[in-house]
């Protein structure tokens, strides 16, 4: 479509020539026919004015086409180019662009009596096209039926918390489907609760406030599913309170300081003793015990800080109780002391074989392997060097002192001078 100002060659679109806008265009019915030139000499009679009949002749839907066309070439910073193919001049397009930014700014917020009358009704004439702002930097709105939404930054609603949108146009985009609005204008919450009180809801629920990641009550207005206000407020410490907080926790989103190595190993001990002696009584810990006992580590938090701080492994001993714990020492210790006064740390891989590491020197007056699990479980024993490098790996210390160590010890002995070698 093509708008022109037939009065003056500077207008907002251009003509070809002065012909071609006195050119009555009746190419619909097949006739074309040319408006004579005006005789300045002959008598006229009074005729409305030519404001008056330029405002009635222009229909609705060619004012909405300049409007929309305008837009265009604003979002595209009245590019030469961008302008030429929306059919406007550049210089002229960027001055109403221009003016109708000093009209509107003269305007208080909500445009006065008469443009917020228009607003009303252009929310109750697109009640589904309400979109409240949640990302400003990027000028994004929700909608109802849990859509999003693009505003662009040129529309004179921009920013606004409220908006009702004319016009929702879906297009499709490497991510998605993505919605842009245009023709917005910013509404009130009031509003609203006027013209559709029965779409409004108000819903208080526990929350966790966004930077201290304390307990709060948070209110929430939404209308038609979309959230047009928050508030929080202070919250007293309560059950649910402590649920969110462990919630942190058990997601993912935190993570408790003291589930450490330590209690990472003391788990792999229940784990093997479960399964070399399920006579025993002991289970692994499931996901579902895990989160019941993060759960009882969080109660009682006012914050995921202090949660975070609590220790783990006594919970876990209490939940086990005390004879299990007692068995899990008892079967599958967590070091083996040497004959030398040393205590090796044993390792209980997940899915398999035990292991120590030792100095050959600590194991000199060890003939026997070390067991575990009732005596039912050797442990594989890694033999190291004074240099802490590994010798040979065995579970069978007898074989080994029998037959390896007299092959090894001239070469040990040579190398290490100063250890003892029996």
């Amino acid at each position: 479509m093509r708008f022109f100002n037939a009065s003056s060659s500077s207008g907002l679109v251009t003509p070809s020539s002065e012909r071609e806008a006195r050119v009555h265009s009746s190419k619909v019915s097949g006739v074309r026919t040319e408006t004579p030139p005006i005789d300045s000499t002959a008598p006229r009679t009074a005729t409305p004015s030519s404001s008056s009949i330029r405002a009635a002749s222009v229909p609705a839907t060619v004012r909405g086409a300049v409007v929309r066309a305008l837009e265009r070439c604003a979002a595209a910073g009245f590019d030469f180019s961008a302008c030429e193919r929306a059919g406007v001049k550049q210089n002229a397009a960027r001055d109403a662009w221009r003016l109708a930014g000093r009209l509107a700014a003269g305007a208080s917020p909500g445009g006065g009596r008469a443009l917020a009358l228009a607003s009303k009704c252009f929310l109750r004439a697109f009640p589904d096209r309400v979109g409240a702002l949640f990302s400003a930097g990027k000028g994004r709105y929700q909608l109802p039926g849990d859509r999003r939404a693009q505003l662009s930054p040129y529309s004179a609603a921009a920013g606004a918390p409220l908006v009702c949108a004319g016009e929702a146009l879906e297009s499709l985009k490497k991510g998605g489907a993505d919605i842009t609005l245009s023709f917005a204008a910013e509404i009130k919450e009031e509003w609203l609760a006027e013209a559709f009180p029965g779409d409004m809801q108000t819903v208080s629920r526990p929350a966790l406030d966004e930077v201290m990641r304390t307990p709060v009550t948070e209110t929430l207005t939404l209308y038609r599913g979309v959230t047009v206000r928050r508030e929080v407020s202070a919250a007293r410490p309560a059950k649910a309170s402590s649920e969110l907080i462990a919630e942190e926790f058990i997601s993912g989103n935190e993570k408790l300081q003291k589930w450490d190595e330590e209690v990472e190993d003391w788990l792999a001990r229940v784990d093997f003793l479960a399964r070399a002696c399920p006579d025993l009584g002991l289970e692994p810990l499931s996901p579902e015990d895990r989160n019941l006992i993060i759960a009882d580590i969080c109660s009682g938090a006012r914050s995921v800080a202090e949660a975070r701080a609590r220790p783990v492994l006594p919970a876990l001993q209490d939940w086990y109780g005390w004879e299990k714990a007692r068995l899990l020492d008892r079967h599958a210790p967590a070091r083996l002391e040497m004959p030398g006064g040393r205590r090796a740390k044993i390792r209980y891989p997940k899915n398999g074989e035990p292991f120590l590491e030792a100095k050959i020197q600590d194991l000199f007056t060890l003939t026997e392997t070390p067991r575990v699990a009732a005596g039912r479980v050797p442990l594989v024993v890694h033999i190291l060097a004074p240099s802490m490098r590994p010798v040979q790996v065995t579970k069978d210390l007898k074989s080994f002192w029998a037959d390896s160590y007299p092959k090894l010890k001239p070469a040990l002995a040579r190398r290490y001078p100063r250890h003892k070698w029996l």
